[in-house]
């Protein structure tokens, strides 16, 4: 999984640095935009884990093998997180 994370990091502009105390946390490109790469496919319950843990002063973009979630939850409470599918 490192290596994919790795490359997807860079692919996305992300510089690759997993934290050590943050599970979802495998690099950054601010210090308060970080990015998340599973190759899950991740529900509305973990999505909404995740954007409480990342809380409202930071964002992630999330690269998943899909996800099951509605627009308006996406575009409202989960407004923190950015979610992309991976090819």
């Amino acid at each position: 999984m490192h290596l994919i994370a790795s490359a997807i990091c860079k692919h996305e502009g992300f510089t690759y640095n997993p934290s050590e105390t943050e599970w979802w946390n495998h690099g950054f490109s601010t210090e308060s935009d970080f990015i998340y790469v599973t190759t899950q496919i991740l529900t509305e319950d973990q999505l909404l884990a995740l954007s409480e843990d990342v809380g409202s002063n930071r964002t992630l973009l999330i690269c998943c093998a899909a996800y099951r979630v509605s627009e308006k939850l996406l575009n409202g409470i989960l407004s923190n997180l950015t979610i992309k599918k991976n090819s």
